[in-house]
């Protein structure tokens, strides 16, 4: 808060300080104006010459048309002065705007981060202590309850590495392995891989028979695992979500429906930034990395593609992704 007061007064001194010295050079221009048009009225004068002859001369004609342009030169400068200075202020406090925003996101990754990999990290020493001070005690079901429920937790933290990983790999430059992939197969394989986290219904609405892609399988499903996932995590309580898949211009398009709590529209454009997330993380219940819909992006671009978010009816959000269709034959050409 002190550092913006004091760029205000900053910005206030420099406008102030502009303002003031372009109008002493206007003063002093003024001034200099009316001392040589006395000095030349007073020569012409004494040679005899009246006051309506004196001011249809040459010489005091040209006098008034120089000072004048040196006025409009200073205004002119002035304010072109006052301009830059202001667009560079600007670009200044923007720059330091996304410096902020981006190191506030960094701070919610670490703080997200931390709590997503201390919590099974937390589990799992929790069931190994377990093991080796009751295990011989424990019944069989206990033991297999335990143990499973600790390969869940691994498996949780792989998730987070792999994400955070691919997450670096995108940015570096991923090398894509593309493939021809039945699109609507691979669809069905996420959906059955994200439906054990959620209570309602994951359905796939396409009157497609085929739908051949050609793409990375790594990255297709994990850009399509993570659509699901927000949507689950998002929408936790609700009885459903829908995926649809049809045809569009000669692009697959998916679309991920969920009916949660939605996105502000102020918050929509940003959810595919690195880091984002939407909330305060002091003060966050829903779980995440600010890495999935970010990878989904990085895919979307690296395909051809697109992502984009609008809200859903009567509630929630309905992210899109759109894929070439012939992306295959546009390699080949």
């Amino acid at each position: 808060m002190r550092t913006n007061w004091l760029f205000i007064l900053f910005v206030a001194y420099i406008v102030s300080a502009g303002t003031w010295w372009s109008y002493l050079l206007w003063v002093k221009n003024e001034d200099a104006r009316q001392a040589k048009q006395a000095l030349l009225y007073k020569q012409l004068q004494e040679n005899g010459f009246d006051d309506a002859e004196i001011q249809q001369m040459p010489a005091y004609t040209e006098l008034n048309q120089r000072y004048s342009r040196q006025s409009l030169m200073i205004l002119g400068e002035g304010a072109a002065l006052m301009l830059l200075m202001l667009v560079g202020l600007w670009q200044i406090q923007r720059s330091r705007r996304k410096e902020q925003a981006l190191g506030q996101q960094q701070q919610n990754f670490l703080l997200s981060i931390t709590h997503e990999l201390k919590s099974p990290l937390a589990s799992i020493q929790l069931t190994l202590e377990t093991f080796e001070r009751r295990a011989e005690r424990l019944p069989p079901d206990t033991l297999r309850t335990l143990s499973q429920q600790a390969l869940k937790e691994t498996g949780r933290l792989h998730r987070h590495i792999e994400t955070m990983l691919l997450a670096a790999r995108m940015e570096g430059g991923y090398s894509y392995q593309f493939e021809t992939l039945d699109y609507i197969q691979l669809l069905q394989q996420c959906i059955d891989f994200v439906q054990p986290k959620y209570k309602g219904a994951i359905r796939l609405h396409t009157d497609l028979q085929q739908a051949l892609l050609y793409a990375d399988r790594l990255t297709l499903a994990s850009a399509v695992s993570n659509l699901l996932e927000n949507a689950v995590e998002y929408a936790a309580d609700t009885e459903r979500i829908d995926l649809r898949l049809f045809i569009d211009k000669q692009n697959y398009v998916l679309e991920v429906a969920d009916y949660g709590r939605g996105l502000p529209e102020s918050e929509q454009a940003r959810v595919f930034d690195k880091f984002y997330r939407v909330g305060n993380e002091n003060q966050r219940n829903s779980k995440g990395t600010g890495l999935g819909l970010y990878i989904v992006r990085e895919f979307a671009k690296a395909h051809r593609g697109d992502i984009s978010v609008s809200a859903n009816a009567p509630r929630g959000c309905v992210f899109r992704l759109s894929l070439p269709a012939l992306l295959q034959q546009q390699e080949e050409a």
